[in-house]
């Protein structure tokens, strides 16, 4: 009863987080599970993206019916990123699978410094969509299957950049991850073993019952990307304090 009430907990926030201010649901949830619960990583991430997947469609819906959705029309290149994150996620689901135990825990680091670096470089350096979309799709679905989430925060820029609205690019990142999400799924379904399902229904739960708050909540807050780099920065220092001590 503990671990169901836990994993549904961690998906409250993980919905809430993700859903209201685009800090990313993978990256919440993972955060949790991995850095502060010490599950390990694939086996996370593998519960982490199935709820994701089937909570998507209703934090969509009270988005659409709070009208923080301005439209549903995908511009061409937010199609191509999502489809080169969709397959790379499919690929990467597959090989992260079968790491050592050993190297988890230093990929899963690496990839959440990498999306540090790529803010700042981002936030301080004019990149052109044609060289930015590509590293963003590659960065995306590394996130996606190493980390659990598929970094909502790049989801939101690649909107930005194209003239979208902010809250409207917030509302539908559930929407635009969903084929990268289930990708990432079916990769990790067919290559592990034992697939977590219980954590998978109760983190669903948690995430389906945060839907409503999210979409009132987009409406009064915007997001921040100091906050989500303090997020990302904790859980950097978590696991290298880990690695150091063994644990």
């Amino acid at each position: 009863m503990t671990r169901v009430l836990t994993w549904f907990l961690v998906g409250f926030f993980a919905g809430l987080g993700d859903y209201a201010f685009a800090i990313g649901y993978g990256l919440c949830a993972s955060i949790i599970a991995v850095s502060v619960l010490n599950v390990s990583p694939k086996h996370a991430v593998a519960a982490i993206v199935t709820s994701q997947a089937i909570s998507s469609l209703p934090a969509v819906l009270f988005h659409y019916r709070a009208r923080n959705i301005e439209s549903l029309n995908v511009p061409k290149p937010l199609l191509y990123f999502i489809g080169f994150t969709s397959l790379l996620s499919f690929i990467f689901a597959e090989l992260v699978a079968n790491i050592p135990k050993s190297m988890e825990r230093i990929l899963y680091t690496l990839v959440l410094l990498s999306a540090l670096i790529l803010m700042e470089v981002k936030k301080r350096f004019k990149i052109r969509n044609r060289y930015a979309i590509p590293l963003f799709s590659l960065l995306a679905a590394l996130d996606k299957s190493v980390v659990g989430g598929g970094l909502s925060l790049i989801f939101v820029m690649v909107q930005s950049s194209l003239g979208i609205n902010l809250a409207s690019a917030i509302a539908t990142v559930p929407l635009l991850k969903l084929l990268p999400t289930l990708s990432t799924f079916v990769g990790y379904l067919f290559s592990l073993k034992h697939f977590p399902w219980i954590e998978t229904l109760a983190m669903t739960c948690g995430a389906i019952t945060a839907t409503p708050l999210s979409s009132k909540l987009l409406n009064r807050f915007k997001p921040s990307d100091n906050f989500l780099k303090l997020i990302i920065i904790i859980a950097i220092l978590l696991n290298t304090l880990r690695e150091v001590l063994g644990l």
